[in-house]
């Protein structure tokens, strides 16, 4: 069970909801403000969605698309709140029952830009918003590109869809392969400017996107389905037997004691996204009980 942060939460590194994938990064931020529901930070597959502020009817229907085929995967939306794109991600990604996390350019108190406030209203409410500018901070225009090393730096995979040569989009994408995550860019008409930034994208390595199916393949993640007793864990859709003999690598390290779900990952060293999957299994296995607030007790030995 979700339980979101109705006030700003500051955290740094070492703090339970500051994500990992940030820490090996150079320049990561020292403080994150967060407003909604940080546990999305930990675990499942994460999509970064960029592209240009002033879309085709194209571009925003593929986006839609994109996101809708990506549901039984799973992943959490991830992207900057802009007009355009950005936006179009972050619609989708609700609308299609997904999570969203929105990294701004300004403090997570600042609607920015204002056209974007019923957004910004039902992320703070089903998603989470992220940024490493504290409340009543300034707002500068360069802020905006260096929010774009965060949407990196949590993704997986980044994904461009339809970005101009000086498209903020790239350099998102550039931070993407910098950090060693994958870059995806939906190809578009030659014959459009708005795409020349992506293509060159294309011819510098970046994959070229037309099955999210082959994407997910690449990046090495099983198509998942949500429990409807634990909307906040997701369970590999193959799973069928609930063998607890599966998930001994979680089982290890579970007593009648509760244990919080981030010691699990910590002890076990496997993959959050599969500790997830392990614990949401022995649950329907019967051998281990989720407790309020992510803690777990065995309740079998």
């Amino acid at each position: 069970m979700a339980h979101p942060f109705k006030k700003i939460l500051m955290v740094t590194p070492g703090h339970s909801h500051y994500p990992a994938r940030l820490l090996p990064l150079s320049g990561h931020p020292k403080n994150l403000y967060l407003l909604g529901d940080g546990q999305l930070l930990q675990g499942r597959p994460m999509i970064g969605i960029v592209g240009t502020r002033r879309p085709s009817h194209y571009a925003l229907s593929i986006t839609r698309r994109l996101v809708e085929q990506m549901k039984p995967w799973g992943p959490v939306i991830i992207s900057g709140m802009a007009m355009g794109i950005d936006a179009a991600a972050h619609q989708a990604a609700l609308d299609y029952e997904l999570k969203t996390i929105g990294v701004l350019g300004c403090p997570v108190d600042v609607v920015y830009p204002q056209q974007n406030q019923p957004l910004y209203a039902r992320v703070k409410r089903e998603g989470l918003l992220v940024s490493e500018f504290a409340p009543g901070s300034p707002i500068y225009a360069s802020h905006f590109p260096a929010r774009n090393r965060i949407i990196a730096g949590l993704s997986h995979a980044v994904i461009v869809v339809e970005a101009p040569e000086k498209s903020g989009a790239l350099i998102t994408a550039g931070f993407a392969a910098d950090y060693d995550r994958a870059v995806f860019v939906v190809p578009g008409p030659i014959t459009m400017q708005k795409n020349l930034g992506g293509h060159r994208l294309i011819q510098d390595g970046a994959h070229l996107l037309y099955d999210v199916e082959e994407m997910f393949k690449i990046l090495k993640f099983e198509k998942t389905f949500a429990h409807p007793r634990h909307p906040g864990l997701v369970i590999p859709a193959k799973a069928g037997t609930h063998d607890a003999g599966a998930v001994s690598p979680v089982l290890d390290f579970l007593t009648a004691e509760p244990i919080h779900i981030d010691k699990i990952i910590t002890m076990s060293h496997e993959p959050p996204n599969r500790v997830v999957a392990l614990l949401s299994e022995a649950t329907l296995a019967g051998v281990v009980e989720e407790l309020p607030g992510k803690f777990f007790v065995r309740t079998e030995s």
